[in-house]
């Protein structure tokens, strides 16, 4: 407890207690004997004045104590200038206001309010994680405006998460190539059922959402911009949307003016080696065991293909080369276009049907 409460550790001491010429066991043996006079008077000691035990006591209730959990505009006022700063007034009654589930990191919350505000002279609605607008530049129907600072995000019809979630997200689909049905699997049989609460597990499409969600704001703060969308879009046309508006036709901004030797490398025609094996042949799969010859249509083009590609390496003409006889020109990006697929064959002894499913 000294340790938790720091410097506010010596407001339990008063100055005739002289806590500075105390050493640290009469420190703690005065503290523990504070603590004990407030059990008592409390009424949170199990013995009574004659040492006998009364009752046990019960164990704190985390759940009794913890916060109640509110997501609301972070505006309190209309940020349209010619509404100059009028205060918005809650959008919804009382009767009628939301109650979701958040999820702030790996705790699941249920019945949360959600308040959302509107402005009586523009019309301009706020909510936690976009505004919406009538008055903009897309005339057909009102302009969402997404918020680069939304503290919560919604990512499903009552399903909030914050950015610890949403950034989880984010850093598990490049740090482990996750898929969302992978993630939401995976954080269900983490966190979901380990707590006590009523709402349903997490689906993939919701983690495709949050992705989505938290790439955008993302992407945006970094370029300093604010996407601005017609409302009530689907998610698919969000997606493409952003892309366009953010996208930046695919450039990488943080990546311009970048040079090192693990993304530059001398420009390569082809590959270095190219063997005369079985093209049917799969490295680590096979075993160095003869595979069985190809089977099906075009299957007797296989190995002349084969060979016409040794040839085409033998022959290649070199290009691109920089100036200087000696060194060739450096490529920053290699596309590998490529398709990662399963077994197609039974790999049972002595069997090699085609899968039915393959």
């Amino acid at each position: 407890m000294e340790e938790n409460l720091g410097k506010d550790a010596d407001r339990l001491f008063q100055k005739s207690e002289q806590k500075q010429a105390l050493n640290v066991n009469q420190v703690q043996n005065s503290i523990g004997i504070k603590l004990d006079a407030w059990s008592k008077m409390l009424k949170l000691y199990p013995y009574d004045a004659y040492g006998q035990s009364r009752q046990m006591l019960k164990p704190v209730s985390e759940k009794d104590i913890e916060p109640v959990h509110v997501i609301c505009p972070a505006s309190m006022q209309c940020q349209t200038m010619s509404c100059n700063q009028r205060s918005i007034r809650m959008d919804t009654r009382d009767r009628d206001v939301p109650r979701v589930t958040l999820i702030k990191g790996t705790k699941v919350y249920d019945r949360v309010h959600v308040l959302s505000g509107k402005c009586s002279t523009c019309e301009t609605k706020y909510y936690a994680d976009h505004e919406s607008s009538q008055h903009n530049r897309v005339q057909d129907g009102r302009t969402r405006f997404y918020l680069n600072s939304a503290k919560y995000l919604k990512v499903g019809q009552s399903i909030w998460v914050d950015h610890v979630f949403s950034g989880a997200v984010i850093n598990a689909t490049y740090s482990f190539h996750a898929s969302s049905a992978a993630f939401a699997e995976f954080w269900n049989d983490s966190f979901w059922s380990t707590q006590e609460h009523n709402s349903r597990k997490i689906s993939r499409r919701q983690i495709w959402h949050t992705y989505v969600q938290e790439s955008i704001r993302r992407v945006a703060k970094a370029s300093d911009q604010s996407l601005e969308l017609l409302d009530e879009l689907p998610i698919a046309e969000v997606t493409k949307h952003a892309f366009i508006a953010l996208g930046e036709e695919g450039v990488i901004r943080s990546a311009e003016n970048h040079f090192c030797s693990e993304c530059t490398h001398t420009f390569k025609q082809t590959a270095d080696r190219i063997t005369g094996d079985d093209p049917a042949a799969l490295i680590g799969v096979d075993e160095n065991h003869d595979v069985p010859a190809l089977t099906g249509e075009d299957a007797d083009l296989a190995v002349p293909d084969a060979a016409q590609a040794r040839l085409n390496a033998e022959t290649a003409m070199d290009i691109d080369r920089s100036p200087s006889p000696d060194e060739e020109t450096p490529v920053e990006l290699v596309v590998l276009d490529g398709i990662v697929i399963g077994p197609t064959h039974c790999a049972y002894e002595n069997c090699s049907q085609d899968l039915a499913q393959a």
